[in-house]
C-alpha cells in the first residue's frame, strides 16, 4: 500500500509505539490527513485506517490502546487543547473528541506514553502537588498527587515550592531503552517511567538525590534521599544522578576530583560500587579516551585528567546508561553551553540521540541559538557495578546513527523500543511508503517492513 505524506515538510508527523497486546502501530500524518497503520507481533503489516487531521497545528504527543483499537492524542503549541482521533479496526471506524485545558493555576509539565496508557502533567503554582491526567481509551481521568507531606530542597539546602523547583530545572522525561544525550540528562529533574511506576529523581540539594516513586495502580508517593558521593575535599561542587532499571548512578564533580558511584533503588541501601579520580590521577575505569565535543563537530581528546576536570569545572554533571549484552554502558562527564551558529546538534557518542517522552524522536530539541558542549568519557560495567575493561560491541544506536546518515529520502521517523529490539519507523520520500527497520546491539536486520 502506497502513503504520501504531502508537503509541506514540517507538516509530517510520526509516532509508533507498541499495544499491550504485543501489536504494533504506527501513526503517520501530514497537514491534513492522518493514519494509523496496524502491524503484528512479527512487524508484518496487517491494516490501516485514515481521517482528517484534528487540527493542522497540532503535534502528534502520544497514544493510548484498548481492546478495540489505538488512540492518537494531539497538543496545541500551548499545550491548553488536546485532541483525541481513535482508530477503531474492529468496527473500521475513526472518531475524535477535544479537550481544552484551563492552566491558570497551573504549569505543564510534558506528557508521555507508557504501558498502553497517555499521561499529561502539570504542577501547581500555589500547592505542592502535582496533576496527572491519564487516557486510555480516550477519556481522561485526573489524579492529584499531594507532595505537601515533603521537603523540597535546593541547592542551597533550603526549601523550595515545587513548581519553582521546575521553573529552576525544567523536567526531562527518559524514556525506557533509550540512551539519552548527557544534554537531556544534566537536568536536575527528572522522570523515569515502567510498568506500574513513574520516577522522579531531584539533584537540586548538595547533599542528596531525592527519588519519588508513584504507583501508577493508586497513586500514592513514597520517597527515598540517597546521599550524594563524597569528596576528599571540600570544593564546591555539583551533582546529577540517572537511574537504569533498579539502579541508581549518581556522579559529584569539583575543580580537583571526579566521584561516581551506584545504589540500588531501595531504603537504606548501601554503596555497590565507588570510582574515583582526583587531578593528578588516571581514570582507571573508562573504556574510551577523554573526550570533548562542541555541537556536532567531532569530538577531540584531552590529554590529561587535569585539563578534564578543568572542563568539567562550572558546567553540569551529567551521566547517562543504556543496557548492553555486554553489560552497563555509561557516558560520563558534564555540560556547558557555548556560543553557536543556529545549525543542527546531532548526537553522537556524547550527545546520543534525541528521543521523546513517547519514544519518538524530537527534531525542534536540535536546533538552538547556543551549542552545548560536552566533556565526556566512556565506561562499561556489569550488573554489579563492576567495572569492565573489554571492548564495547557497536550498539543499535551506532548501526540507527549511520543508517540515518546514508539515507537521506527519510524526511521524518520515529524510534521505540519493542522486544529488546530498537524499532525504527520512518517515512521514505522516494518510495512513498511507511517503513519499519529493526536494530539490535549485534546487527541491523536486514528486513524492511513496509506497508
Amino acid at each position: 500500500m502506497k502513503l504520501e505524506l504531502k508537503k509541506p515538510y514540517d507538516k509530517r508527523q510520526i509516532l509508533a509505539s507498541a499495544s499491550p497486546d504485543g501489536n504494533f502501530y504506527t501513526f503517520a500524518s501530514d497537514k491534513n490527513k492522518a493514519y494509523c497503520l496496524r502491524y503484528n507481533s512479527a512487524l508484518f503489516f496487517r491494516d490501516s485506517l485514515s481521517m482528517n487531521v484534528p487540527d493542522s497545528d497540532a503535534f502528534a504527543a502520544g497514544s493510548s490502546f484498548d481492546s478495540g483499537g489505538a488512540y492518537l492524542y494531539w497538543q496545541s503549541q500551548n499545550h491548553d487543547k488536546l485532541w483525541v482521533t481513535g482508530f477503531d479496526f474492529q468496527k473500521r471506524q475513526s472518531s475524535k473528541n477535544a479537550y481544552t485545558f484551563s492552566f491558570e493555576k497551573e504549569t505543564y509539565l510534558g506528557s508521555f506514553s507508557n504501558d498502553g496508557i497517555f499521561y499529561l502533567l502539570t504542577v501547581f503554582d500555589e500547592e505542592q502537588k502535582l496533576k496527572i491526567r491519564t487516557f486510555h481509551n480516550g477519556n481522561p481521568q485526573e489524579q492529584v498527587v499531594d507532595l505537601s507531606n515533603f521537603e523540597i530542597i535546593d541547592r542551597q539546602d533550603k526549601k523550595l515550592k515545587l513548581f519553582k523547583l521546575f521553573e529552576q530545572s525544567p523536567l526531562q522525561i527518559i524514556a525506557p531503552g533509550s540512551f539519552p544525550s548527557l544534554t537531556q540528562t544534566a537536568s536536575a529533574t527528572k522522570l523515569f517511567y515502567s510498568k506500574g511506576q513513574i520516577l522522579f529523581t531531584f539533584d537540586m540539594s548538595p547533599n542528596f538525590t531525592q527519588v519519588f516513586s508513584i504507583s501508577t495502580a493508586d497513586f500514592s508517593v513514597t520517597e527515598t534521599r540517597f546521599a550524594q558521593p563524597s569528596l576528599t575535599e571540600t570544593d564546591a561542587s555539583s551533582a546529577n544522578s540517572f537511574v537504569i532499571d533498579s539502579l541508581l548512578v549518581q556522579i559529584r564533580v569539583s575543580s580537583s576530583e571526579l566521584v561516581l558511584e551506584s545504589k540500588k533503588l531501595e531504603k537504606n541501601a548501601s554503596v555497590l560500587k565507588q570510582y574515583r579520580v582526583e587531578t593528578n590521577q588516571v581514570v582507571d575505569f573508562k573504556n574510551s579516551p577523554l573526550l570533548v565535543q562542541n555541537g556536532n563537530r567531532k569530538p577531540f581528546e584531552l590529554s590529561s585528567t587535569k585539563k578534564f576536570l578543568s572542563r568539567l569545572d562550572g558546567s553540569q554533571p551529567a551521566v547517562s546508561a543504556y543496557a548492553t549484552p555486554q553489560g552497563i554502558l555509561l557516558n560520563c562527564g558534564g555540560v556547558r553551553e557555548i556560543p553557536g551558529t543556529g545549525g543542527i546538534i546531532l548526537g553522537t557518542i556524547g550527545l546520543g540521540v534525541a528521543i521523546t517522552g513517547n519514544g519518538s524522536f524530537d527534531p525542534d530539541s536540535l536546533y538552538d541559538s547556543k551549542i552545548p558542549q560536552v566533556i565526556y568519557f566512556e565506561s562499561l560495567f556489569d550488573a554489579n557495578f563492576a567495572h569492565s575493561k573489554k571492548e564495547q560491541n557497536a550498539i543499535a544506536f551506532d548501526f540507527l546513527s549511520t543508517f540515518l546518515s546514508e539515507n537521506e529520502s527519510i524526511v521524518t521517523y520515529s524510534l521505540s523500543l519493542y522486544n529488546k529490539a530498537q524499532i525504527l519507523a520512518y517515512y521514505d520520500s522516494r518510495s512513498k511508503m511507511i517503513i519499519l527497520r529493526k536494530f539490535q546491539e549485534e546487527s541491523p536486520e536486514d528486513n524492511m517492513f513496509g506497508n
